[in-house]
């Protein structure tokens, strides 16, 4: 799917040759950008969900009656990951 995209944008719309250097590297740059752009957006409405179903009451239900460092590993695990994930995805965009 996406070296098929690639290959309509840089060799039949552009018109470039697919052995030349030039024409190699914008097919791998295409390519990549593509991937890259569909990979971002299906882990933004991922994450999207994820912070849209877990609500702070859900995840305080989740953890409670749990050991002491299991409640703590779980609580860092769900609150910190899905903002940390998130922070470092909107510069990409």
């Amino acid at each position: 799917m996406f070296e098929a995209l690639a290959n309509i944008v840089v060799f039949k719309v552009l018109g470039l040759d697919p052995v030349s250097h030039v024409g190699a590297a914008l097919h791998f740059f295409v390519m990549d950008i593509v991937k890259i752009f569909v990979l971002l957006i299906i882990i933004i409405y991922i994450m999207g969900l994820l912070r849209a179903l877990m609500s702070p009451e859900r995840v305080r239900e989740f953890i409670r009656n749990r050991p002491d460092w299991q409640a703590r590993g779980m609580a860092v695990t769900l609150g910190a990951v899905p903002r940390f994930a998130l922070a470092h995805l909107y510069p990409c965009l």
